[in-house]
C-alpha cells in the first residue's frame, strides 16, 4: 500500500494542486483529498493524501444537508493538507456532487437559515478563495466510496479511490462542466426576504412659527441667503463681494426656496402615508406640489 505521495519541493516540480471530494448518504458522509503534481517532463501523478468518513448525527437530517456536512469536513481536511504539503489557497479546487450545496456556497450566510448558515459561513472562512465546483457522482467522485462502504479486496484495487478520477490528471478544460448557479426558488433552505424601505422626512421649520406674516419669513430667508453667499466669496479671496442690501432679486430667491422646501416636506410626508406600493412625486419650480399615486 504506498503511502509515500510528495517529492518535496524540487526544480522539476512544475505545480502541486489539491483536490477534495465530498459526498453523503442518507447514513454517512465522506470526504477525500488528492495530491495532483505536474513535472516539468509533463508527468503527472496523482495520489489520496487524506480522507475521512462519519456516521450522520442522531437528529434527522436530509439529504442536501448532510452533503453540506460533508463539504464542511473536506474543508477541514484539505486546510489541514495544505498546510501540512505548504500548498498555496489558490493551488486548491473542491467537488461536490450536491447542487444545493453549490447554491448555498454562493449565497452570504444571512440569506441561509441557521444550519445552512453557520456551516457555510464556516467554510467561506476557512478557504474564502476556493473554487467549488460539480462532479457527477458515477464513477467520478471518490468520496462516494468512504460514504457508501467497500470491500478490503475492492478498496486496495480501486484506482479512483487511490488517484481520484481518471479526468484529474488532465488539463482543466477536460474536467466535467460546472453547473450554472441556480435560481433562488430551486435553492432549498434560504430565508423569506423581507424588503425594508425608510423615509426621512425633513425636520419642519420651526422658525415658520416665530414669525407673524410671510413677508418676515421670506426677508429673514433672504438674509441668511445673501450673509452666506458673502461668508463665501470672503473664503474664496473674491475682490468684491456685492452688495449687502437685500433687493427684490434676492427676495423672489428666497421666496422660490421656501416653496420647494415646502413642496419637499409634503412629498416626504404623502409617501410616508401612501398604501401604495409605488408612490412618485413631482417638484416644480413654483407651483403646488403634486403627489401622484399609482
Amino acid at each position: 500500500m504506498p503511502r509515500y505521495v510528495s517529492e518535496g519541493k524540487t526544480t522539476a516540480m512544475a505545480t502541486e494542486l489539491l483536490h477534495g471530494f465530498s459526498d453523503a448518504i442518507e447514513a454517512a458522509f465522506g470526504a477525500a483529498v488528492y495530491l495532483k503534481q505536474h513535472h516539468y517532463d509533463n508527468n503527472i501523478a496523482t495520489a489520496l493524501v487524506i480522507a475521512k468518513a462519519r456516521v450522520k448525527s442522531v437528529k434527522k437530517r436530509s439529504i442536501p444537508q448532510l452533503e453540506l456536512e460533508a463539504a464542511k469536513l473536506l474543508i477541514q481536511l484539505i486546510v489541514y493538507a495544505a498546510k501540512v504539503l505548504e500548498i498555496h489557497k489558490d493551488n486548491i479546487h473542491t467537488w461536490t456532487d450536491c447542487a444545493a450545496v453549490l447554491g448555498w456556497l454562493r449565497k452570504m450566510p444571512c440569506r441561509l437559515q441557521t444550519f445552512q448558515a453557520n456551516r457555510v459561513a464556516f467554510i467561506q472562512e476557512q478557504l474564502p478563495t476556493t473554487t467549488w465546483r460539480y462532479v457527477p457522482t458515477t464513477d467520478n467522485n471518490p468520496a462516494d466510496l468512504p460514504s457508501r462502504g467497500m470491500t478490503a479486496q475492492e478498496l486496495v484495487s480501486s484506482q479512483l479511490w487511490w488517484h481520484g478520477p481518471q479526468w484529474l490528471a488532465n488539463s482543466q478544460s477536460e474536467w466535467p462542466p460546472n453547473l450554472l448557479p441556480e435560481k433562488d426558488e430551486n435553492i432549498p433552505g434560504l430565508r423569506d426576504t423581507v424588503l425594508l424601505t425608510s423615509t426621512t422626512v425633513p425636520a419642519t421649520w420651526e422658525f415658520y412659527r416665530k414669525f407673524s406674516s410671510y413677508h418676515k419669513i421670506v426677508r429673514v430667508t433672504a438674509t441668511v441667503i445673501k450673509a452666506f453667499a458673502i461668508f463665501k466669496s470672503k473664503l474664496k479671496n473674491a475682490k468684491s463681494v456685492g452688495s449687502i442690501d437685500i433687493t427684490q432679486d434676492d427676495l423672489s430667491a428666497a421666496n422660490t426656496l421656501l416653496i420647494k422646501l415646502q413642496q419637499l416636506e409634503v412629498f416626504f410626508r404623502c409617501g410616508r402615508n401612501s398604501q401604495e406600493k409605488a408612490t412618485t412625486a413631482k417638484i416644480t419650480s413654483l407651483g403646488r406640489g403634486r403627489c401622484h399615486h399609482r
